[in-house]
């Protein structure tokens, strides 16, 4: 999610499904699709296999897929300077 408007498009650029497959390439994704959610200024990410079925399968909350997320959360992003005071959030 872009914290501001400014930044949504550079996370659009950056944040491919080649990238994100790059990113999770040690948990050897079947296939990676983003779906862009425009009017939220977000991203939701699938990555299919990651799990290697395990959790995935099962009834309970999928609590290792939820740990994932934050190896796409530490992605660095290239960010251009005008954009850096965005960072700091709504004043």
């Amino acid at each position: 999610i872009a914290w501001h408007p400014a930044l949504w498009p550079v996370l659009v650029e950056q944040l491919t499904e080649a990238r994100v497959a790059a990113a999770f390439a040690t948990r050897q994704p079947q296939a990676v699709r983003r779906y862009l959610l425009p009017r939220l200024q977000a991203m939701n990410f699938v990555l299919d296999e990651v799990l290697d079925g395990g959790v995935n399968l099962a009834l309970n909350l999928d609590s290792h897929g939820k740990c994932l997320s934050y190896r796409l959360l530490d992605e660095p992003i290239d960010l251009p300077l005008a954009l850096l005071p965005h960072l700091a959030g709504p004043a």
